[in-house]
Parts: C-alpha cells; sequence; structure tokens
C-alpha cells in the first residue's frame, strides 16, 4: 500500500511540474538495450527531446550539446525520446 501511495505522489509530483514520468525511465526499457555500451553508464537526451519531455530552457554553454564525463572514458549513451 505504502508503495502505490509513493507512486500516486510520484506521478502527481510529475504532472504538476509538467515533466513526463517516462523521462526518468526510458533508458532502461528492453527495446533500447543494444544502444548501451560496455563503457556506458547510463543514458540522456538531446535538447530538443528533453523539451519533448517538459524539460525546457535548456542554455548549452559551449555547444554543441555533448553529454560526458571530462578526464573519462566513461560513457553516456544518446537516446531519442519517441
Amino acid at each position: 500500500m505504502l508503495a502505490a501511495l509513493a507512486a500516486a505522489e510520484e506521478a502527481a509530483y510529475f504532472k504538476l511540474i509538467g515533466v513526463q514520468q517516462r523521462l526518468t525511465t526510458f533508458g532502461q526499457v528492453p527495446g533500447l538495450a543494444h544502444l548501451m555500451s560496455e563503457k556506458s553508464i547510463g543514458w540522456t537526451y538531446s535538447v530538443a527531446d528533453f523539451d519533448k519531455l517538459g524539460v525546457g530552457n535548456i542554455r548549452v554553454v559551449n555547444p554543441p550539446w555533448k553529454p560526458g564525463f571530462v578526464n573519462s572514458d566513461t560513457q553516456v549513451t544518446l537516446i531519442k525520446a519517441e
């Protein structure tokens, strides 16, 4: 029961802020697993896709948008929000 209440509160929060909740788990769907490499520790979206998912007003300080880690061979996989 507590888990159901927490899930409902989380869904209500995302609705309140106007962000699609799938933003947090979309990269984990089975159909996207083939995009991840062994060095990848997660995923991200393009600025345009963040906007589609409800996260707007992103300003890239030093374009182009290239998420990643400085001084690391760890990768972040860019996925397309559909």
